[in-house]
């Protein structure tokens, strides 16, 4: 799963200005792009938790062929369930607080202000509901698999492996380099995701919340 891949679908459109926007642009374009974001919510969850589910039926299969000695893959079927269904609640509660455009515009920039500091929660927290319980069912797999490995493969066939230079950079590359970096650029982009697309989008909202507030 890519927790990142909605944002293509979000960054076609021009990033938001923050609080130095225009105001009457801001109050002609926010139905539209409401309507956009809860679009781009809606590809999110349900690809997200769909590749969720297809991975979880590739483990049990994998588990199912090793057998008992492959139970490690059933914790990470676990952990790899645990964030579908954080998705799938993330769907639930925003079905449950959508508005229609009927609604008066005070509250529909309310409830989206609401989503998008939920939306921020969610990116800067990333490592306790997604990263970690990933990573955790990343390594159960690899160490699943060398378990049935060394059950299974020739006495010293992993030594042999080591041994061919080619191999062996591979391996190394994919544990010291590739993995490392999959995680530590997925924080990334979230973190990024907040600083140039949330902040500011809140703070336009903020700032037509604020002019189509009545006069006290």
């Amino acid at each position: 799963m890519n927790w990142n891949d909605w944002e293509f679908i979000w960054k076609r459109q021009a990033p938001p200005v923050g609080a130095a926007a225009d105001v009457a642009e801001l109050a002609a374009t926010f139905e539209a792009k409401r309507r956009r974001m809860e679009r781009v919510l809606l590809v999110r969850d349900l690809s997200e938790a769909g590749a969720g589910v297809l991975v979880c039926v590739v483990l049990g299969i994998f588990w199912r062929k090793t057998g008992l000695e492959g139970w490690l893959m059933a914790l990470a079927i676990a952990f790899t369930l645990g964030v579908v269904v954080v998705f799938c609640l993330e769907r639930v509660r925003a079905n449950r607080g959508r508005l229609g455009p009927e609604a008066p515009i005070a509250a529909r920039i309310a409830r989206q202000l609401d989503e998008l500091r939920h939306m921020r929660r969610l990116h800067y927290n990333i490592i306790p509901w997604y990263l970690a319980p990933l990573g955790a069912s990343w390594a159960l797999v690899v160490i699943a698999a060398l378990r049935a490995g060394a059950r299974h493969a020739p006495s010293g066939h992993l030594m042999d492996l080591m041994r061919n230079p080619a191999t062996a950079a591979f391996i190394i590359g994919y544990f010291v380099i590739v993995v490392p970096l999959t995680f530590w650029g997925a924080w990334y982009l979230n973190r990024r995701t907040v600083l140039k697309r949330i902040d500011p989008r809140i703070e336009e909202l903020e700032k037509l919340q604020r002019e189509l507030a009545p006069p006290p």
